[in-house]
């Protein structure tokens, strides 16, 4: 079976608009940026460049961000600030209106995508051959990345032993696509999972059970031919759906305009190969107080909160004896960029490090390495050495007279090594699902002549809290030993494979064809008369 999809570009639409605030101290010659952004050590390399200052008389700081999701990760709002104030030697702030924010900065990248898939009668995949043309804008920014990551997903968490994939970038009059949540995997997830799905109906087999017969395993070979090496329990998350109360309520539906889907996914952790992905982690104790210095951010993804625990845990004392400074390019030393669901296992390796050194009494410091995979590829990023998997379900109705979908439950279940923090690992889950029912629900950049035209929040509508369901969080119990007390990323698979699943509820109710996002009411109508 083949088909041809597309992806839109979407924004990442968070509470914040990008802003900055810097100083500089005439008497000490010293420029302090007060930053929306998720990579403040990069930045600090960037503006010591850009104004042409030793690095000691810059200092970045980080507040508590408004959200992320990729649209922070690089230059925005930060080095116009700094530059104002370096010329004037006077404080300077600069904070995105929303209708800037829309129009001119990052993006999730637009893709047109041709994917054909082989299977056997029993439902093994066979074969698997895809093509996808990226839209990127009028900059490469993380283009490339983005499309080393969008092929290293294409193929899904599948043990299919010919795989063929081509993937291009493509500049065009927009601006520029960059880093957003899922950093590609989405798109693909959203043509190889419909497939996936179509295909299980036209074979007779349970959309479940295909998933499970085909699903990778450690030891088993991912669709770049990387080899799994690490914990790997995708097909434990597809029990947990399996016994959900959602999917058994399936076996027993008599609505015929009530539809269930599932869909599966992953996502890489860190860097990739190829690219330097470390961090160094100071602590202190005073009075039986210990602070823990780490140059990361929590950008509303509870890694504080999570390292915080580790930290006590692994310090054998209270949570309220340790406390974290974050992001200081003054006080904390360089962990890379927050990004890549790397934060808690980057920063929780160093930082245990750092408190094994420290009770040894050698030193107040830490370092740690991501992971690489072993496989002989030059490409910068590609493959990692790193995944975390998820199976995702819905429950939703079609309306027969005016084709509205009514989301009406949603059930995940992700296979992210140890869990930390299971109230934070929901809050995550749910905020990825509710971003993914706007990318299959109305949220689309739309231009002409290379500009954005819905650039106000009453024109690029998202989803509320009325648009989205009960959202069930579900986790395997599982262990990662090379992560920090068996921890792996989990801040972005969330929003991996929601809308194929959407897709697959309204094709057991539609005969219309899904093939575009966000979806189309009068193709879901047409499926109905079908």
């Amino acid at each position: 079976i083949e088909q041809e999809f597309y992806s839109c570009q979407y924004h990442q639409s968070f509470i914040e608009p990008q802003s900055a605030l810097a100083d500089f101290d005439v008497h000490k010659n010293k420029l302090h940026l007060y930053a929306t952004c998720q990579v403040p050590h990069y930045t600090h390399q960037q503006l010591a460049k850009v104004l042409q200052m030793p690095m000691k008389d810059i200092r970045i700081t980080v507040p508590l961000l408004g959200g992320g999701f990729g649209g922070k990760d690089g230059s925005t709002a930060q080095l116009f600030t700094a530059l104002a104030a370096f010329k004037t030697r006077r404080p300077c702030k600069l904070i995105f209106s929303r209708q800037e924010s829309l129009a001119t900065t990052y993006k999730r990248h637009a893709v047109y995508m041709h994917v054909k898939m082989g299977f056997k009668k029993d439902g093994t995949m066979v074969a698997f051959d895809g093509s996808g043309y990226l839209d990127t804008g009028a900059y490469g920014g993380l283009g490339p990345a983005v499309l080393s990551l969008f092929s290293e997903h294409f193929a899904g968490p599948y043990n299919i032993p010919n795989v063929k994939i081509s993937s291009h970038l493509c500049y065009t009059n927009k601006p520029v696509a960059h880093a957003m949540r899922g950093f590609g995997a989405p798109q693909g997830a959203f043509a190889t999972e419909s497939l996936i799905s179509r295909a299980s109906k036209l074979l007779g087999i349970d959309p479940l059970e295909i998933r499970y017969k085909n699903g990778i395993e450690t030891g088993m070979y991912g669709g770049v031919g990387q080899k799994m090496r690490h914990f790997v329990d995708f097909k434990g998350a597809l029990k947990l759906i399996e016994q959900s109360e959602l999917w058994q309520e399936r076996k027993h539906n008599t609505d015929p305009y009530v539809g269930y889907g599932i869909a599966g996914g992953h996502l890489s952790c860190g860097l990739g190969k190829n690219i330097p992905d470390q961090a160094e982690v100071k602590i202190e104790e005073a009075d039986g107080h210990y602070t823990i210095f780490l140059g990361l951010v929590d950008i509303g993804q509870g890694s504080r909160t999570a390292l915080q625990a580790m930290a006590a845990d692994a310090l054998e004392t209270d949570f309220d004896n340790v406390s974290l400074v974050m992001a200081d390019t003054d006080r904390t030393l360089d962990c890379g960029s927050t990004a890549g669901s790397r934060s808690t296992f980057i920063g929780g390796n160093a930082m245990l490090n750092a408190i094994e050194n420290f009770k040894k009494g050698e030193m107040e410091t830490g370092k740690a390495d991501f992971p690489e995979s072993e496989e002989s590829f030059s490409i910068a990023g590609f493959p990692h050495a790193m995944y975390t998997f998820i199976a995702q379900a819905v429950k939703l109705r079609v309306d027969p007279v005016t084709g509205q979908v009514v989301l009406l439950d949603i059930a995940a279940a992700t296979e992210a090594g140890r869990i930390i923090n299971p109230l934070a690992m929901a809050g995550q889950i749910q905020g990825g699902v509710a971003m993914s029912v706007g990318y299959a629900f109305g949220e689309n950049c739309q231009f002409k002549e290379g500009r954005l035209l819905n650039d106000s929040m009453s024109t690029y509508l998202m989803p509320t809290a009325m648009d989205l369901p009960r959202i069930q969080s579900l986790h395997v119990d599982g262990y990662e030993p090379s992560g920090p007390m068996g921890v792996k990323g989990a801040a972005e698979v969330s929003t991996v494979s929601i809308a194929p699943a959407i897709a697959a509820a309204i094709n057991e109710v539609s005969e219309g064809r899904l093939t575009s996002l966000p979806f189309d009411i009068e193709t879901i109508l047409n499926g109905l008369k079908k």
